[in-house]
């Protein structure tokens, strides 16, 4: 029997394509989300100073529940560079270091623990949703495979039953021929009856 060999399925190849194009998209959203709020506030058009919560931690939360923890990381240090563009900030008079540093980092710190809990569990559900898929990939490739085998195996039967038929056609003739033989050579040399003589 011979094995052919199916080629390889599409989801076999695509992983890397879909991940580079996933951080496409990843760099993309994350430069509009985040540069859309910082070009606001660097024309002076919106304080998010005073507001109670600023919108890089809502765009940290967004790009970690599309893209995971990449998406998290990505938005809080795009987040903190974009907010000390216009420098680093300068600690008040009065101000210990430890206080200045624990007020500095207190925003990117709050970012990126609300950017990882929501990153692992989109992490944890795409990695098994990816395995799902390959599994379902080897799967229906093992069942080309087998199907391709069978549909082999079915069409070889198919030969060996016409071959077998045509055997058993031959023989058939080969049996009737010897027959219609027999009953000649029988015919031929069975003795004929005697004539009665003519009476005197």
């Amino acid at each position: 029997m011979t094995i052919t060999s199916t080629p390889l399925s599409s989801a076999h190849v695509a992983p890397a394509t879909r991940d580079d194009h996933s951080r496409l998209l990843l760099l993309a959203e994350a430069m509009i989300l985040l540069g859309a709020p910082a070009l606001l506030e660097w024309l002076n058009l919106v304080d998010f100073g005073q507001w109670p919560l600023h919108p890089f931690l809502y765009v940290t939360i967004l790009l970690a529940a599309q893209y995971g923890i990449e998406g998290a990381v990505l938005a809080v240090l795009g987040g903190t560079l974009l907010s000390w563009l216009s420098g680093w900030p300068e600690r008040p008079l009065g101000v210990g270091y430890q206080d200045f540093f624990m007020t500095l980092w207190l925003q990117p710190l709050t970012w990126l623990s609300a950017g990882l809990l929501v990153g692992i569990v989109t992490s944890s559900r795409t990695r098994l949703l990816r395995e799902k898929t390959d599994q379902l990939a080897r799967s229906r490739a093992a069942e080309g495979l087998i199907a391709s085998q069978f549909e082999f195996l079915a069409e070889r039967n198919r030969k060996l039953e016409r071959t077998l038929a045509g055997l058993g056609t031959d023989d058939a003739d080969e049996a009737s021929s010897g027959d219609d033989e027999i009953r000649l050579s029988e015919v031929g040399t069975r003795r004929r009856p005697a004539l009665p003589k003519p009476a005197n």
